[in-house]
């Protein structure tokens, strides 16, 4: 990742966050590659339905990125046995290999479950 910016991943407030990724899923470039290429943007009413589906099916995080003194933002991870949809929402913050260090956090998590099982 450049300039290693530090990363988390923090659980999903269903209330505050589906306002928030509200502008990540109206953006085009993150309908065609998360949902497909015929898919329209969201409204809000879909983002909130999608977010309570992948809470309910695994753990939604949202990913944060820290800059210029705070924890901004900036896109999506759901931990589930199914699959692992990453979404960095925000243009100004992919191909920074965010995506990599999200998979590197979500691997973590993985060991940290089994450990407790």
């Amino acid at each position: 990742m450049d300039n290693q910016t530090p990363i988390r991943l923090r659980p999903v407030n269903l209330y505050e966050d589906c306002k928030l990724a509200l502008q990540w899923y109206q953006d085009l470039e993150v309908i065609h590659f998360s949902e497909g290429p015929d898919v329209e943007p969201y409204d809000l009413i879909t983002v909130q339905a999608m977010y309570e589906y992948l809470n309910s099916i695994g753990k939604l995080l949202i990913i944060e990125v820290f800059e210029d003194g705070e924890w901004v933002s900036i896109g999506d991870v759901t931990f589930s046995k199914e699959s692992i949809p990453i979404v960095i929402g925000d243009r100004k913050y992919r191909s920074r290999g965010i995506g990599t260090e999200v998979m590197k956090k979500i691997i973590e998590l993985a060991k940290k479950k089994i450990g407790k099982n």
